[in-house]
Protein backbone atom coordinates (compact mmCIF):
# COMPACT_ATOMS: atom_id res chain seq x y z
CA UNK A 1 0.00 0.00 0.00
CA UNK A 2 2.97 2.60 1.01
CA UNK A 3 4.71 1.65 -2.06
CA UNK A 4 1.97 2.67 -4.62
CA UNK A 5 1.31 5.69 -2.55
CA UNK A 6 5.11 6.58 -2.83
CA UNK A 7 5.58 5.56 -6.59
CA UNK A 8 2.53 8.27 -7.23
CA UNK A 9 3.78 10.82 -5.18
CA UNK A 10 6.95 10.43 -6.74
CA UNK A 11 5.44 10.16 -10.87
CA UNK A 12 3.81 13.86 -9.65
CA UNK A 13 7.06 15.05 -8.26
CA UNK A 14 9.06 13.61 -11.17
CA UNK A 15 6.78 14.92 -14.27
CA UNK A 16 5.39 18.34 -12.07
CA UNK A 17 8.51 19.06 -11.70
CA UNK A 18 10.04 18.46 -15.36
CA UNK A 19 7.52 19.80 -16.50
CA UNK A 20 7.92 23.44 -14.64
CA UNK A 21 11.99 23.40 -14.76
CA UNK A 22 11.27 22.70 -19.37
CA UNK A 23 9.20 25.70 -18.54
CA UNK A 24 11.10 27.85 -16.68
CA UNK A 25 14.27 27.32 -18.17
CA UNK A 26 13.05 27.48 -21.99
CA UNK A 27 11.44 30.77 -21.13
CA UNK A 28 14.68 32.49 -18.99
CA UNK A 29 17.25 31.36 -21.74
CA UNK A 30 16.19 33.30 -24.23
CA UNK A 31 18.07 32.23 -27.37
CA UNK A 32 19.86 35.30 -29.41
CA UNK A 33 17.01 35.30 -32.26
CA UNK A 34 14.21 38.08 -33.31
CA UNK A 35 11.54 38.38 -30.96
CA UNK A 36 8.96 37.22 -33.39
CA UNK A 37 9.83 33.62 -34.04
CA UNK A 38 10.56 33.96 -30.08
CA UNK A 39 7.02 35.05 -29.04
CA UNK A 40 5.12 32.99 -31.91
CA UNK A 41 7.00 29.60 -31.99
CA UNK A 42 9.32 28.90 -29.25
CA UNK A 43 7.12 29.99 -26.25
CA UNK A 44 4.16 28.03 -27.79
CA UNK A 45 5.84 25.29 -28.59
CA UNK A 46 7.58 25.18 -24.42
CA UNK A 47 4.11 25.81 -23.54
CA UNK A 48 2.76 22.64 -25.48
CA UNK A 49 6.08 20.30 -24.50
CA UNK A 50 6.03 21.48 -20.69
CA UNK A 51 2.35 21.45 -20.71
CA UNK A 52 2.04 17.52 -21.41
CA UNK A 53 4.78 16.67 -18.23
CA UNK A 54 2.47 19.16 -16.31
CA UNK A 55 -0.85 17.29 -17.27
CA UNK A 56 0.77 14.16 -16.85
CA UNK A 57 0.84 15.06 -12.89
CA UNK A 58 -2.27 17.09 -12.57
CA UNK A 59 -3.86 13.45 -14.04
CA UNK A 60 -2.06 11.94 -11.16
CA UNK A 61 -2.83 14.19 -8.29
CA UNK A 62 -6.18 14.35 -8.93
CA UNK A 63 -6.61 10.40 -9.93
CA UNK A 64 -7.93 11.30 -13.24
CA UNK A 65 -6.85 7.79 -14.93
CA UNK A 66 -8.98 7.99 -17.75
CA UNK A 67 -7.98 11.52 -18.64
CA UNK A 68 -4.34 10.17 -18.30
CA UNK A 69 -5.21 6.93 -20.38
CA UNK A 70 -6.89 9.73 -23.76
CA UNK A 71 -3.20 12.06 -23.16
CA UNK A 72 -1.16 8.96 -23.57
CA UNK A 73 -3.22 7.37 -26.20
CA UNK A 74 -3.11 10.31 -28.19
CA UNK A 75 0.41 10.97 -27.77
CA UNK A 76 0.87 7.41 -29.15
CA UNK A 77 -1.26 8.09 -31.93
CA UNK A 78 0.58 11.24 -33.12
CA UNK A 79 4.16 9.19 -32.51
CA UNK A 80 2.56 6.59 -34.97
CA UNK A 81 1.58 8.71 -37.56
CA UNK A 82 4.77 10.62 -37.58
CA UNK A 83 5.98 7.52 -37.81
CA UNK A 84 4.57 6.30 -40.61
CA UNK A 85 5.00 9.56 -42.75
CA UNK A 86 8.48 9.63 -42.01
CA UNK A 87 8.78 6.31 -43.57
CA UNK A 88 7.78 7.19 -46.64
CA UNK A 89 10.85 10.11 -46.76
CA UNK A 90 13.30 6.42 -45.17
CA UNK A 91 11.84 4.92 -48.00
CA UNK A 92 12.49 7.50 -50.86
CA UNK A 93 8.70 6.17 -52.39
CA UNK A 94 8.29 9.85 -54.39
CA UNK A 95 12.03 9.29 -55.88
CA UNK A 96 11.49 5.78 -57.10
CA UNK A 97 7.93 6.50 -58.51
CA UNK A 98 10.06 9.71 -60.31
CA UNK A 99 12.20 7.49 -61.49
CA UNK A 100 10.28 5.09 -63.25
CA UNK A 101 7.74 8.07 -64.56
CA UNK A 102 10.65 8.65 -66.82
CA UNK A 103 10.59 5.46 -68.41
CA UNK A 104 6.99 4.96 -68.95
CA UNK A 105 3.73 7.08 -68.80
CA UNK A 106 1.74 4.72 -67.84
CA UNK A 107 3.57 4.33 -64.28
CA UNK A 108 0.70 7.12 -63.16
CA UNK A 109 -1.52 4.41 -63.17
CA UNK A 110 0.28 2.91 -60.04
CA UNK A 111 2.00 6.16 -58.47
CA UNK A 112 -1.61 7.77 -57.86
CA UNK A 113 -2.99 4.53 -55.47
CA UNK A 114 0.71 4.29 -53.81
CA UNK A 115 0.32 8.33 -53.36
CA UNK A 116 -3.08 8.05 -52.03
CA UNK A 117 -2.25 5.42 -49.43
CA UNK A 118 1.10 7.38 -48.42
CA UNK A 119 -1.10 9.65 -47.76
CA UNK A 120 -3.86 8.14 -45.71
CA UNK A 121 -2.28 5.19 -43.92
CA UNK A 122 -1.27 7.35 -41.49
CA UNK A 123 -4.02 8.73 -39.98
CA UNK A 124 -5.83 5.52 -40.66
CA UNK A 125 -3.12 3.61 -38.71
CA UNK A 126 -2.94 6.44 -35.74
CA UNK A 127 -6.87 6.57 -35.21
CA UNK A 128 -7.10 2.49 -34.75
CA UNK A 129 -3.58 3.00 -32.51
CA UNK A 130 -5.56 5.33 -30.47
CA UNK A 131 -9.04 3.25 -30.40
CA UNK A 132 -6.57 0.00 -28.91
CA UNK A 133 -4.75 1.50 -26.83
CA UNK A 134 -7.97 3.40 -25.39
CA UNK A 135 -9.34 0.61 -25.45
CA UNK A 136 -6.85 -1.64 -23.87
CA UNK A 137 -6.11 0.91 -20.69
CA UNK A 138 -9.58 1.70 -20.08
CA UNK A 139 -9.78 -2.06 -19.45
CA UNK A 140 -7.28 -1.17 -16.49
CA UNK A 141 -8.84 2.02 -15.22
CA UNK A 142 -11.16 1.38 -12.25
CA UNK A 143 -14.05 2.67 -12.21
CA UNK A 144 -14.62 2.59 -8.59
CA UNK A 145 -11.76 5.08 -8.14
CA UNK A 146 -12.82 8.76 -7.35
CA UNK A 147 -11.18 11.70 -8.80
CA UNK A 148 -9.80 13.90 -5.92
CA UNK A 149 -12.51 17.14 -5.62
CA UNK A 150 -11.31 20.48 -5.42
CA UNK A 151 -10.68 22.17 -2.20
Amino acid sequence: MYAKILLRWLAIAGFGGYGIYTLAAGILTQPGVHWAWFCFFFIPFMLVYSGLFIAIAYFVLRRQYRYLGTLISGLTAVVVCCMLFSLECWLDVDKHLYDWSKDSPWVIVIALPVSLATLFIPFYAARWAYRRLQAFLSSHVHENTKPERAA
